[in-house]
């Protein structure tokens, strides 16, 4: 049918579009795992110490996951 066949191409880049969203959303997922890690490894830095207001790294953590949800 021609018109199934016009309808193909598009249906196969929503596919692969899909495809590489979830692997985007898996990938942001492992990141998301991390956030305590690098909360820690952000209020070792030696830069976290010339911030104005003292840092630790739980307000590290608040702002990567204020970044993910936004």
């Amino acid at each position: 049918n021609e018109h199934v066949r016009r309808l193909l191409p598009g249906i196969e880049i929503a596919l692969k579009l899909g495809d590489r969203l979830a692997n985007h959303a898996c990938a942001a997922g492992e990141y998301r795992r991390q956030l305590a890690f690098l909360a820690v490894a952000a209020a070792a830095q030696w830069t976290a110490g010339f911030n104005p207001r003292p840092v630790v790294a739980t307000d590290f953590e608040r702002l990567y996951e204020a970044a993910f949800t936004s």
